[in-house]
């Protein structure tokens, strides 16, 4: 998901353009499968996982950029 580079110009970039990473999986990738304790654990759970997945893997990280970009707040960086 990500690359790095070492030296003067060096850090971290992502392995693929930002609109085709989704928020689904950079979360995945954190945390684990979304939903993978529910199975099993009553239709409601499992219906709420599968609708958090689905909403998750509709947003890309340009998607993520752009709104915090349009959201009119400063970032202040230590």
């Amino acid at each position: 998901m990500l690359k790095s580079q070492r030296g003067v110009k060096g850090g971290y970039s992502f392995a693929k353009m930002a609109d085709e990473i989704t928020v689904l999986e950079i979360v995945e990738a954190l945390d684990g499968k979304v939903g993978a304790g529910v199975s099993g654990a009553g239709e409601p759970f499992e219906k709420c996982a599968e609708s958090i997945r689905e909403v998750l893997s509709s947003y890309t990280i340009s998607d993520a950029a752009a709104a915090e970009s349009n959201s009119g707040k400063q970032m202040y960086y230590i």
